[in-house]
Formats: C-alpha cells, sequence, structure tokens
C-alpha cells in the first residue's frame, strides 16, 4: 500500500515527474499491483481533485491506473471545470471527451478559447462523436462571420487566455474552417448564413473586379451573376448599391435599388436625387440586356455556321446525332463548361459539354440528359434491376434478343446500353472508342469535374481512350521548336521572345489560339450563366468555337512541326495512356490518387512533371539565386521561409489575401508564382505556364524548396544562405558587435518601461512561437519568441521564455560607433551587398535612420554574454547570431549547393 500513498499524497511531484507517473501505471499493470490498489470511491475521488494540478501527459496514466471511467460524474464534471478556471482549455477538453462528458458541459465555453488559440484539432476531438455538438460548433464559427462580431468584446471574456491567433479569426480563414466541416460533417449549408454571406460579398468583388478592373465581363452576363450573388439578402443588396457608388457608376447603384425595391431610407443621398429624377428609365437595362450581341472581328470567327450548332437536351435527339459523330477516323474537339462558383459554398456542375466536328457542333444540355434518365429508370424499374436480385441474367428467356445478339454485335451493344442507361452507354461510346481522336485542352481537369459533377458517369470515364490534351501537344512541339538552333539566336529564347510578348494579354487557350490562328479567343462569355436556359446567342457561339478551335489548333501544330521537320510522338499526349513510373517515386499526391481511383493516368492539366522529382539534368539554363524572384500563396509559407534561407527573394501572401493577389504581383514584379491544389489551375491560365510551379503538398517544406531549385535550376551558394530574412525578406543587415548590442538592448529596455508603465519588462511578454519552422530556428530572434543556440547556454532565469520587440520612442540623436563594423573573429574574404556599411543607428532610440526599431530586448541575457557579433536585418530589425542552424542548413542542401564558384559564407564577410 506503500504505492498507495505515494500517488495520492504527492500530487505536485507527479505533477512534476512525468515518467514517475508512466513508470507506475507499468507497475500498476502488473496483476499483484492491480489487487493492490483496489479503487474504491474515495480513492478515485482523491485522484480526480491531482488531475488539476498535473500535467496533461499524466491525465491518460491516471484514468486508467484508477478506472475514473466508472467514477461519480459529478466530481468529474467539476475536475473539468477545475481545469476551465485555470485556463487549461485542452486537458479539460481531452478530460471531457474521455469521459464522455459532453452532454453535461457548456460547449461555448469549453471550446471558444480553444478556438481562439487555434487548436481546431482539439474541438474536432471534441465534437467527433456528436452530431448535435458538430452543428453547435459551426453555429458558432458562423457566428464570428456576421459583419457586426467584434473580437475585442470576446477576448474580454478571456482576460488571461494566451496564445490568441488573431490572423486567424479573419471571416476568410473562418469560412474556409466551416466549408471543411460542412463537407466533413456532412452538415447542411443552411446552417451558416454568415458564411454564405460572406462568401457571396466575396463574389461580388471578383465580379467588380472583373467588370471594372479587367473589363472582362459585359453588363448582361455580370447582371446574372450580381442578381445570383445577392439574391434576396438586404445587406448585400445594401453593399451592392454602396460599391457600384464606390466605383463611381451611380447611375448603376440606381438602376439596381429600384429593380430590388429597396428602401429609401438605405440608399445615399446622390442615389436617391437619381431616382427622383429620371423615373422614366425601368425599360433602360431591359433594353440594354436585348442588344444584339456584335462578334469582335478582332477575334476567332466560328467557320460553320450557327444552323449546324445543334442544342441537345433530351435523349432522343442524343441519338440520332452523336452516332454520326462517332464514324472511324472522325477527330473531334471536346470543351466543357459550368457557373463560375465565385467561392460560394455549392459547387456548380458541369452545365454543358460541346462535342465539334469539322461540319457541326453539338451542345449538350447534360443536366437535363441527366435528369430524363434518372426519370426514366424511376418509371420503369426495369429487368436488370429485378434480374440482379434474383441473379437471373435479364433477357435470358428472350429466345429472339439472344439470336438477335449473337447475329449482330450492334444489336448487343444496343441492349447493353439500354440495360445500363441510354446517356451512360452514349457517353462510353464517346469517350471509349479507340476509333475517334478527342482533343481538349486541359482535357484532364474537364474530366474530373465531369466525373464530380455526375459520378453516375464514372464508368464511362474509367474506359477513356484516345484523348489527347493539346496543351501538352503544344508543349511538346515549342520544345522541339526550342532544342533547333535559328538565326538570331537559340530556339529557346525565340521561343520565350514570341510568347512574351503577348502574356500579358492573352491567357491559355486564347493565346495557343492566337499563336497559331492569328486571332484569339473572345472570352467575354466565359464567366456567363451557364445553366440559364434558353442559353444566348453570345453563349452558343462562344460554346461552339471553344470546340471548334481545338480542331484547327490540332491542325497548325502538327503543320507547324511537319514544316519543321519533327517528330511529334501524340502517344505521350493521350490523357487515358497508362505511364510507367520511376522505380523510385514519391506518394502520389491526392490529385494523382484520383485519377488513380478512375483508372487513368494523371491529366495533362495537373502539372504531371511536377508530381515526381525533376531529374538532374535540368533543361534550363543555370541561374543565379539573386535573379529568382517568386510568390507563394498562403499555404505555403514554410516553403517560402525555407527558400528565404537560402536567399531567394519570396513574397509571401498573408492568410487573409486572395489567390489573384499572387497573379498581380507576378505580372507586376516578374515573379513566379509557387502554388498547389485548385488555384494552380486558374493562376496558370492568368500567367502562363512557365511562371507557375504546381507544389507537391504532400512533401516537407525543405523537400518541396530543393524541387522548385531544381525545376527551375536555380544555383544556390554558401554565400546565398541566410542572405535574406526570413521574417520579412529584407536583404540588408548591420553587423553589431555584442558590446553595443548589450548598451542597446539596455537602452531598449529602458524605452519600453517607459512606454508601457512598468516596472521592468517581463521576459516572456508575447506570444510563443508556433512549431511551423521550430526544427529549424535555432540560433536566431524570430517575431514572437526566441530559439536557443545550442552553443550558447542560456540562464536559468531565461530559459523557456518568449519575447517579443515593440516600436521604440524617438529620442535625441546620438550615433552608435563604428567599432561594430569592424570587429570580426575572422578575417572576411569579400565584402557582399547585402551589408550596409553607411547605416547609423541612434543608440538613445536603438532604431535606424528610417524609424526602424532593433529589437534588442529580444535578446537574453545570456546570448548577450556568449555571443561577439550580431547580424541585423535593417529592414524589420530582427537580430540573428550564428548558431548551429547554418551548418544544419548546409548538410540538407548540400545536394543543391553549388560550390564551384564560391565556398564562403554569409558569416565569412
Amino acid at each position: 500500500m506503500r504505492c498507495r500513498v505515494i500517488v495520492l499524497e504527492k500530487g505536485q511531484f507527479i505533477a512534476m515527474e512525468d515518467g514517475f507517473v508512466r513508470n507506475l501505471e507499468e507497475l500498476w499493470n502488473k496483476k499483484q499491483l492491480k489487487q493492490a490498489l483496489p479503487c474504491d470511491w474515495e480513492l478515485q475521488a482523491r485522484a480526480i481533485r491531482l488531475l488539476s494540478s498535473s500535467q496533461g501527459s499524466t491525465m491518460d496514466p491516471f484514468i486508467h491506473m484508477y478506472q475514473l471511467e466508472t467514477a461519480d460524474r459529478q466530481h468529474l464534471i467539476s475536475a473539468v471545470k477545475g481545469l476551465q478556471k485555470k485556463d487549461r482549455y485542452q486537458e479539460a477538453a481531452h478530460l471531457a471527451k474521455k469521459m464522455h462528458l459532453q452532454p453535461y458541459l457548456n460547449f461555448r465555453e469549453l471550446c471558444t478559447p480553444l478556438l481562439l488559440q487555434d487548436k481546431l484539432n482539439v474541438v474536432e476531438g471534441y465534437v467527433s462523436n456528436s452530431p448535435e455538438l458538430q452543428q453547435e460548433l459551426v453555429r458558432l464559427l458562423d457566428s464570428w462571420c456576421h459583419p457586426d462580431f467584434n473580437l475585442g468584446n470576446l477576448l474580454q471574456q478571456y482576460p488571461g487566455l494566451q496564445q490568441v491567433k488573431h490572423e486567424r479569426m479573419h471571416p476568410k480563414s473562418l469560412s474556409k474552417f466551416v466549408t471543411r466541416l460542412l463537407d466533413t460533417y456532412k452538415i447542411d449549408s443552411e446552417l451558416c448564413p454568415n458564411v454564405k454571406q460572406y462568401r457571396a460579398l466575396g463574389a461580388m468583388k471578383f465580379l467588380f473586379y472583373q467588370k471594372y478592373g479587367e473589363k472582362a465581363m459585359d453588363d448582361e452576363n455580370w447582371n446574372d451573376h450580381i442578381s445570383v450573388a445577392v439574391g434576396n439578402n438586404p445587406w448585400l443588396q445594401e453593399q451592392l448599391v454602396m460599391m457600384l457608388c464606390s466605383y463611381r457608376d451611380v447611375t448603376a447603384a440606381a438602376r439596381w435599388a429600384r429593380r430590388l425595391k429597396m428602401p429609401h431610407d438605405r440608399l445615399p443621398s446622390a442615389v436617391l436625387w437619381i431616382l427622383s429624377n429620371q423615373r422614366q428609365e425601368d425599360g433602360s437595362e431591359e433594353e440594354e440586356s436585348a442588344m444584339a450581341y456584335s462578334s469582335r472581328e478582332d477575334c476567332y470567327q466560328l467557320p460553320v455556321p450557327l444552323d449546324q450548332v445543334i442544342f441537345i437536351d433530351n435523349l432522343a435527339d442524343l441519338e440520332m446525332h452523336l452516332p454520326a459523330m462517332l464514324q472511324p477516323g472522325c477527330t473531334l474537339g471536346v470543351d466543357m463548361e459550368w457557373r463560375p462558383s465565385f467561392g460560394v459554398l455549392s459547387q456548380p456542375r458541369v452545365a454543358l459539354v460541346q462535342v465539334a466536328r469539322r461540319d457541326r457542333v453539338l451542345l449538350l444540355d447534360l443536366p437535363r440528359l441527366s435528369e430524363e434518365e434518372e426519370e426514366e429508370s424511376g418509371r420503369q424499374p426495369g429487368q436488370r434491376r429485378l434480374a440482379r436480385a434474383t441473379n437471373v441474367e435479364p433477357r435470358a428467356h428472350d429466345e429472339t434478343a439472344q439470336l438477335q445478339a449473337s447475329c449482330s454485335g450492334r444489336c448487343e451493344a444496343k441492349n447493353s446500353v439500354a440495360e445500363e442507361g441510354r446517356l451512360l452507354g452514349l457517353m462510353r461510346r464517346l469517350f471509349s472508342s479507340g476509333d475517334v481522336l478527342k482533343l481538349g485542352y486541359d482535357v484532364g481537369g474537364d474530366i474530373q469535374y465531369l466525373l464530380t459533377s455526375y459520378p453516375m458517369l464514372k464508368p464511362a470515364l474509367q474506359q477513356s481512350s484516345r484523348v489527347l490534351d493539346i496543351a501538352v501537344l503544344q508543349k511538346q512541339v515549342e520544345r522541339l521548336l526550342s532544342a533547333q538552333p535559328v538565326a538570331g539566336g537559340s530556339g529557346a529564347e525565340v521561343a520565350r521572345g514570341a510568347t512574351a510578348t503577348r502574356t500579358t494579354e492573352e491567357r491559355g487557350l486564347s493565346l495557343l489560339v492566337l499563336q497559331t490562328l492569328g486571332k484569339a479567343l473572345d472570352k467575354r462569355q466565359q464567366l456567363s450563366e451557364w445553366e440559364r436556359r434558353p442559353l444566348t446567342t453570345a453563349q452558343l457561339l462562344y460554346a461552339a468555337s471553344d470546340a471548334y478551335c481545338l480542331l484547327e489548333v490540332y491542325d497548325g501544330l502538327l503543320q507547324k512541326a511537319k514544316a519543321a521537320k519533327l517528330s511529334v510522338n501524340l502517344e505521350k499526349c493521350m490523357v487515358g495512356k497508362k505511364v510507367q513510373k520511376p522505380r523510385h517515386s514519391d506518394p502520389a499526391p491526392d490529385d494523382e490518387r484520383l485519377w488513380k481511383k478512375i483508372g487513368t493516368e494523371v491529366p495533362a492539366t495537373l502539372p504531371a512533371a511536377n508530381l515526381t522529382r525533376p531529374p538532374e539534368s535540368c533543361s534550363r539554363e543555370p541561374m543565379s539565386v539573386r535573379n529568382f524572384a517568386v510568390v507563394c500563396d498562403s499555404m505555403l509559407q514554410g516553403l517560402g521561409r525555407y527558400l528565404r534561407c537560402l536567399g531567394v527573394d519570396v513574397h509571401i501572401l498573408e492568410n487573409i489575401e486572395e489567390h489573384r493577389k499572387a497573379a498581380e504581383i507576378a505580372r507586376a514584379e516578374r515573379r513566379v508564382i509557387l502554388t498547389c491544389g485548385l488555384p494552380y489551375q486558374t493562376l496558370r491560365s492568368q500567367v502562363g505556364e512557365d511562371c507557375c510551379y504546381f507544389v507537391d503538398c504532400k512533401e516537407k517544406a525543405k523537400d518541396q524548396a530543393k524541387a522548385v531549385l531544381r525545376h527551375f535550376n536555380v544555383q544556390v551558394t554558401p554565400s546565398d544562405i541566410f542572405s535574406r530574412c526570413k521574417v520579412c525578406n529584407g536583404n540588408r543587415y548591420m553587423k553589431i558587435s555584442g558590446a553595443d548590442m548589450a548598451r542597446v538592448a539596455v537602452t531598449r529596455r529602458e524605452l519600453l518601461r517607459a512606454t508601457a508603465g512598468q516596472d521592468d519588462p517581463e521576459p516572456g511578454y508575447g506570444v510563443v512561437l508556433g512549431d511551423d519552422l521550430a526544427d529549424e530556428a535555432q540560433g536566431c530572434v524570430e517575431p514572437g519568441g526566441v530559439r536557443w543556440s545550442p552553443t550558447v547556454a542560456p540562464t536559468q532565469d531565461f530559459a523557456g521564455k518568449s519575447w517579443r520587440g515593440v516600436v521604440a520612442l524617438p529620442g535625441p540623436e546620438k550615433t552608435m560607433s563604428r567599432a561594430s563594423e569592424s570587429w570580426s573573429s575572422r578575417t572576411p574574404r569579400y565584402y557582399p551587398a547585402c551589408f550596409v556599411d553607411n547605416q547609423e543607428l541612434d543608440a538613445n532610440t536603438a532604431s535606424f535612420a528610417d524609424g526602424t526599431a532593433l529589437l534588442a530586448e529580444a535578446i537574453p541575457p545570456g546570448v548577450l554574454e556568449t555571443v561577439q557579433l550580431f547580424y541585423c536585418c535593417v529592414t524589420c530589425g530582427k537580430v540573428f547570431w550564428e548558431g548551429s542552424h547554418f551548418s544544419r542548413i548546409l548538410s540538407q542542401f548540400a545536394d543543391v549547393l553549388s560550390t564551384e564558384s564560391d565556398t564562403s559564407t554569409f558569416y565569412e564577410s
């Protein structure tokens, strides 16, 4: 019974020694100790009291040893609430889940602090087995997306809460999380009206940008999409009018206010004035919408007459027209259209499938055709399902049908089509016919979206055959042309020059049509409402042209290859062709696994060259890291920081910035976009394939950085490492000796104490650094925390603490001594441009000439006493010093470092 006394009387010792409890649990698992420790209610009650003072890691052993699952529920609830009072919400949630106490606790009181600390996995685990709590979680997050939500008022309810992630409370981040929860828990989107409203507002902003910024949408399409986005929401209607006024289109604002019948007390005065003076313009919008479509002569024109563009919305017409398109030896252009989602919660389905032959174009109304198929199967149960239930093959007793099937292969095909459904059978013939070549641009992405929209078509898509991606063919032809020497420079230089003159205006297929046929596609109808019936003449012409132009582009590319006497391998451009994987390959990402499920290869629309590691011998010309600039989207912040460590100029998008911001930055600053997932398709179409790289999100950030460097053949030398600040991307540093830095640190702390009115700024004031790059952050100070260099032994008072830098107050002028620049433990062999030689530091304000504060207070005294030279980022004021991180980066990236020209390092200067 001695162990019993140790466990219950030495609770504080247990709280400090996790290993002791683990060893005790191992002893308890022996039968003798189990019998010596009977779990009566008094013993359980005393064990429960110890939970509130023990470490979270000792909770499971306590529960196991003392069989707390059988303890009194009120004692357990009291223990959970005790943990909540001590701001130990994670342990409280863990204990409540283990003891199944969720129905007896206030969900919002327990989980709100966890959400504020961005501990989403803990909350998801808490609600994992309760549909009611899952819905409550969605409601809570949705309430935080309300326009009137005030985060400050919520934080006042938790004054002692630390490590609050303010950036995660932005509606953009919350809406993404809610969208994922809706899909995971299969919850109706009607439960989150605020998220839907925020997404609709984002769609409105995009539509305004398309119309007033890019001028890429006509009034008719824009009005259709705005009507869908606004709906009957009064708040969105008011935002619409205000946004129109901000774009100085007050007349349109008045027209929309009249159409939506908005109350006059919610309208700006300028709109009221127009409404009172122009009451006779009610029909102006209808007249404007009814204007005849005028095609642009400078754009590609459909060669076939409009009466040969056949719109098919019933299965009978499809059976009549489609077989004529599938004659052996025919070449077809295939394209698809769907209503743009603009980020709303509901994902639109494929609304139109275009199939073009040399003399006609079929437009398949797939929503209506699928509905008719379902209606037929509903009215006629069919022999097939009955036969499947009785294990009897349909038509088995129909001797006449058997005789016909044995005599005619065509009748057998018809029977199989009838059994599986007319639409599925016809689509199978379209995609699986080996006698017909199907052309598409990024057709793999279209087929993937078609599969998502209509899972019933999966058998047809599984057997796809002879589907050629024009985008892959274009890339192959351009690669072969670039390998040929031409007058006036290499083929690669000529190809890049021809493309660069026009990539600023046209993208994707439109650019290819321009380069091949001399005229670009008219893309004004691309973002139109494709589920509207009937389609407008402009939509019919655009849809038919989008598919038909593939035939002419295909001919043009082959003629170009033939004129240059190039041998083109069309089999490599086929989507349905099985690819032979290398012997050593990385795990397939999600997109690759998806295509494995439907039985085809990775589509060309996904950058298959990026899915496996690029070969060591890159065809690109070597590029210095100083000439390489990228923009990373918000999903690849870890990759961006690694590249900064290697000296790459990296612009990292904030979590609240839209993906289209990356395209704007790339075009303005001539950067390469690094992205992953679905945004790749959109961004590549805006900047071109050479300026957009698909990153494998399944790899670690370190491996992603290596893949990027190999793909673009970027040469990194040891002198490039740490030449940029991985916090702010700055590339200018100042050297300061340890003695000077100690004086600056004293000045900074005095200024902070005077500013905050405290006796002394306490260590740990601020937010602890996250774990995103914690494993390689040693030897440097980062915003929100300090990672200790293993070469430095921090004092006990500061071990494990975190610091935060605050902007300093201005003071009298006094310059720092130049001794810092002359000090060095090594003899400098060169003086890189990243070190400033004329930047002065004001010692009284501890700030640079431009007002940037030097965050010297973040350096622990133990480091100040040991390190003799510090490196200060002039851009953001962060302080770095040499530690083991440099050698670790050298070893981690040794296979991509170039040491031929220079073996010097950042510190040897």
